[in-house]
């Protein structure tokens, strides 16, 4: 994986409905936006994190994911996909 960029999956699904789930592919570009959300994460809500990674990041298609690893975040964690 490139340290410079890194793949954002976001999941976000509806605590009343578990069918109603949304999915967005958010990429980051660098170093510095990447320890920014390294430091949400540590720091703040998932929440935030999220809303960071879709403000901050270039929307992609699911079939662009150039990577075999990347970030999964929900709402309960972050979690490496190392598929």
């Amino acid at each position: 994986m490139d340290t410079q960029s890194l793949t954002v999956h976001i999941l976000i699904q509806n605590k009343n409905n578990l069918a109603d789930r949304q999915s967005f592919f958010v990429h980051l570009e660098g170093v510095r936006m990447i320890e920014r959300l390294r430091r949400i994460l540590s720091t703040r809500t998932n929440e935030k994190a999220m809303m960071f990674a879709l403000i901050k990041g270039r929307m992609i298609d699911p079939g662009e994911v150039n990577g075999s690893r990347h970030l999964i975040l929900t709402r309960s964690g972050a979690y490496w996909d190392l598929m």
